[in-house]
């Protein structure tokens, strides 16, 4: 699972990532506690990146219905207060989807975006 895999990449030492692998060997691991870790790494991002996370998250969980990676990046492009889509401000799906560290992800057959695990 992506997330186990966020949680172990995530540690900052050697010693800390052997003790979550065996962690996640031996017990699994604790959803709530990945999820707060990877919504905390999510907010320290630099710049928009954090901002724009946190926008993709909220959009796939509050959308009427499952939206395609293309449909969620022009829905991210609009600003807030305006009803027109300025084309420039149209991220790319690496830049979209890196943003939220695999909380989100996209089926490669029918390009919709859902989040990682229905508990999120």
């Amino acid at each position: 699972m992506a997330l186990n895999s966020d949680a172990i990449l995530g540690e900052t030492s050697l010693a800390r990532r052997k003790e979550m692998l065996q962690k996640v060997a031996t017990t699994g691991v604790d959803l709530d506690n990945v999820y707060d870790q990877t919504l905390r790494r999510i907010k320290e991002q630099r710049g928009g990146r954090s901002r724009l996370g946190m926008e993709v998250l909220m959009w796939v969980s509050h959308a009427e219905r499952p939206l395609r990676i293309d449909e969620l990046c022009h829905a991210l492009a609009v600003e807030m207060g305006t009803t027109d889509l300025d084309p420039d401000n149209i991220r790319p799906q690496g830049t979209v989807l890196g943003s939220c560290f695999g909380l989100a992800v996209v089926d490669s057959t029918t390009s919709m975006v859902w989040l990682i695990h229905y508990t999120l």
